[in-house]
């Protein structure tokens, strides 16, 4: 029998075709399953600084998961008798890289404002629980931070201000979008373009990123509608620029590093005009208010 060779030249072609097709949708499989690496940069450690500001803090443990076990860790920084914010909590969502142990030099001058502060690792940060994280996880792990303050801590909700750095920023801001009576927000280096960043990469230039990918943080529409006061903490004039059309009422800072002298002065302004008095009558011991009568 005789085979024509442009029948076997088309069913080479084929054949190639298809194992391209195959070839490249996996390569969007393998994105679509491991696009968190790109975006996020989990440290899992046990270590943790001795003191806080120079003061002790009690490591937290909540957010159980269906065997019951505690999942998720936080820092606890209570107030004292006569700290200047002593009725507001901050609840601190960190960037998305390493662990809480990264972000000491910042919790150090946050702390010395005279504020509580509850500062959690997600699942798969620190000493957290969990698989590898997601926006989704992450966005679980704010929720059951929110709901651990209000149950076990007593806060009241309009005392709590989300407080999220880098990709933390996005979800600072989608829990006060949520819980709109917390008391103001705060957006430290929020990353505005996350899908442009991830599109950097060599790896990925060739596949629809667009399309595939899930981790976005996104903060619009959220910030352009938010009416909460927010205080956004720019590295800089293009970051603050993509920032531009937040909503008011809002207080930008550029700050193109950090500064922990920098920082207590924006946080101060920021607090002393949206912040409401502290109650005299309503002072938080040992973490939690007195009972009401």
């Amino acid at each position: 029998m005789v085979v024509d060779p442009r029948w076997l030249l088309k069913a080479a072609l084929v054949v190639s075709v298809v194992a391209l097709i195959c070839g490249y949708v996996t390569l969007c499989g393998l994105f679509y399953q491991g696009q968190w690496q790109l975006v996020l940069h989990p440290v899992r450690t046990t270590a943790r600084p001795a003191t806080i500001a120079g003061a002790p803090f009690e490591l937290v443990r909540f957010g159980p998961d269906g065997s019951g076990i505690p999942q998720r860790t936080a820092w606890w920084m209570a107030p004292g008798p006569d700290d200047r914010y002593r009725h507001l909590v901050l609840l601190y969502l960190p960037s998305g890289d390493g662990s809480l142990l990264d972000a000491v030099p910042l919790l150090d001058a946050v702390r010395q404002l005279g504020i509580a502060v509850f500062a959690m690792n997600y699942r798969a940060f620190g000493e957290s629980g969990g698989g590898h994280p997601s926006e989704a996880t992450m966005r679980e792990d704010t929720e059951a931070a929110w709901s651990y303050l209000l149950q076990e801590r007593a806060v009241r909700p309009q005392d709590v201000i989300p407080f999220g750095t880098g990709v933390g920023a996005a979800l600072a801001l989608g829990l006060a979008d949520h819980h709109r009576e917390v008391a103001a927000v705060v957006l430290d280096a929020p990353r505005p373009d996350i899908e442009a960043k991830v599109k950097t990469d060599p790896r990925v230039r060739s596949l629809p990123v667009h399309l595939l990918l899930q981790d976005r943080f996104d903060l619009q529409p959220a910030l352009s509608m938010s009416k909460l006061p927010k205080l956004i903490i720019s590295p800089g004039a293009a970051a603050s620029s993509a920032l531009a059309k937040a909503g008011e009422p809002k207080m930008t800072v550029e700050m193109p590093s950090f500064n922990g002298a920098d920082y207590d002065q924006a946080l101060r302004r920021f607090l002393d005009a949206y912040a409401p008095p502290t109650p005299p009558a309503r002072l938080m011991l040992n973490g939690a208010p007195p009972p009401s009568k």
